[in-house]
């Protein structure tokens, strides 16, 4: 009996495939390029999708730093600029010469803190009343009550309400401080770099910083120049006030200069008046003593006697004439009738 010959099933007796199996292997191998293909599709996705997350990171985080930046620029212009403010408005208040040539003003941080007052309404004088007092009534007429004394009231002049003042010295050191705080906050400058979203962060939390204090400093700077405005109004009115009274006392003591100038003028011409007068009624009385002798010579003595000559006697004093009428030189002209005058 020959040898019996096992072929494969699937196997043709020379060892090569059947028709059928080499459809099912063929088929076989499909599945497994499809496999593959949808292998290499999904890493390829993987891929992709990994490639373009990291590019819209990069893309965010530019983003993010380029707003950081403007910012930061914006930041550091407004805190250059209210420093700049501060040192001038410093400068200022320190200058002592008022606008418009008023005067010159005491020192601002010399001032002291004002209390607020409170706004005042107008009062209209009244004239005081005189107390009335009772009257009791009797036949025919009314009793009539007391009435109370009402005390004169002064007018009042209204006036505004006047917030409270902080001191100059106050006011000024609160400009120093808030200066200081945003030097101290390290605001970002115009050339910050930023290459990430740490950086980035950093930056933003610098420019918040920088704005608070910015905006304090712009509030102080403000409030200081406020103050001092109303400061130099105040004492252009005192100095207005000031120059007024000197004027007014100025006036006043130049009228009396010319008052007294006046009176001493008047005494004066009163006194020449009163000397011119004694001068002549000295020339009058000398003139009648020389011409009313009687036409005698005069003898014997004087000085209260009597003197004769031809023709007549005169007597009292040595004078001719009526004695009543006499002077002795000094004004008085009247006759004492003992041998004298009196003024």
């Amino acid at each position: 009996m020959p040898d019996e010959i096992t072929t494969p099933i699937g196997t043709t007796p020379d060892g090569g495939l059947t028709a059928s199996a080499r459809v099912k292997t063929l088929l076989s191998n499909k599945k497994v390029i499809a496999m593959l293909a949808a292998s290499v599709v999904l890493v390829a996705g993987g891929i992709t999708g990994t490639a373009i997350g990291v590019t819209n990171y990069a893309a965010a985080t530019e983003r993010l730093c380029a707003v950081a930046l403007t910012d930061s620029t914006r930041a550091a212009t407004n805190a250059r600029t209210a420093i700049s403010a501060a040192d001038e408005t410093l400068v200022a208040v320190a200058v002592l010469e008022l606008p418009d040539g008023a005067g010159t003003s005491t020192d601002y941080a010399a001032h002291a803190a004002v209390e607020a007052v409170s706004a005042v309404e107008e009062v209209t004088a009244v004239d005081a009343v005189t107390a009335v007092a009772a009257v009791a009534a009797s036949e025919g007429i009314e009793g009539v009550d007391a009435v109370d004394g009402v005390e004169a009231v002064a007018a009042v002049t209204a006036s505004d309400e006047k917030p409270a003042r902080a001191s100059g010295a106050d006011l000024i050191g609160d400009v120093d401080a808030a200066n200081a705080a945003l030097v101290k906050s390290k605001s970002p400058t115009a050339d910050t770099t930023c290459a990430g979203r740490d950086q980035a962060e950093a930056i933003t939390a610098q420019v918040t910083t920088s704005k608070t204090t910015t905006a304090a400093l712009t509030t102080s700077v403000a409030t200081l120049t406020s103050d001092f405005a109303v400061f130099q109004t105040d004492e252009t009115a005192r100095i207005a006030a000031e120059i007024e009274a000197t004027r007014i006392a100025a006036e006043i003591e130049a009228a009396r200069v010319a008052e007294e100038a006046r009176v001493a003028e008047a005494a004066r011409v009163a006194e020449a008046a009163r000397v011119a007068a004694n001068a002549a009624a000295a020339r009058k009385a000398a003139s009648y003593g020389s011409g009313s002798t009687g036409g005698g010579s005069t003898g014997g003595s004087t000085g209260g006697g009597t003197s004769s000559g031809e023709g007549g006697s005169t007597s009292g004093g040595g004078f001719g004439g009526d004695a009543n009428d006499a002077s002795d030189g000094t004004g008085c002209r009247t006759w004492n009738g003992v041998g004298g005058f009196t003024c």
